[in-house]
């Protein structure tokens, strides 16, 4: 339930701060906000942009009160079956990957999805990936969350 070998748990993204640190950019400031120095914990927790999307998403998923700090913790200690664990720890990573990339894009090609719109993308990629992963399998009480979430 959480990406030990990921480049996010080892902080390894090549994320502003450094960069700016050794020189390679002119600036340090968050390419999604402008408010603050681009960091790891800045964009993937802090930024206005990537709390949107993360809120958007949550909500969607019936999950609202989860805050971004130790947010795999929070996930393990709910009292939720095993595949709403699994849904909700796959759209956290979802909305950090797609975070990541309009991280990118945005610095990039100076160009950036609105938070709504990268929500949609993460929501409508999930509900893709529970119709081909998920079986007749499913626990009454999971295929009912699904269903209210609008993801079966």
């Amino acid at each position: 339930m959480h990406c030990e070998g990921s480049l996010i748990s080892h902080r390894a993204l090549r994320m502003k701060d450094r960069l700016y640190a050794y020189n390679v950019v002119s600036d340090n400031l968050c390419c999604l906000c402008a408010l603050a120095i681009e960091s790891h914990t800045h964009v993937l927790q802090d930024c206005v942009y990537t709390m949107q999307v993360m809120q958007l998403v949550t909500t969607s998923l019936g999950a609202c009160c989860l805050s971004s700090a130790n947010v795999f913790q929070q996930i393990k200690r709910r009292r939720w079956s095993r595949l709403r664990k699994n849904v909700t720890t796959a759209a956290i990573l979802a909305v950090w990957y797609s975070v990541w990339l309009q991280r990118n894009e945005a610095w990039i090609h100076h160009r950036l999805l609105s938070p709504s719109m990268v929500a949609r993308q993460i929501t409508t990629s999930l509900r893709n990936r529970i119709h081909i992963c998920c079986n007749k399998s499913i626990l009454p009480k999971d295929r009912l969350w699904l269903s209210k979430v609008h993801l079966m």
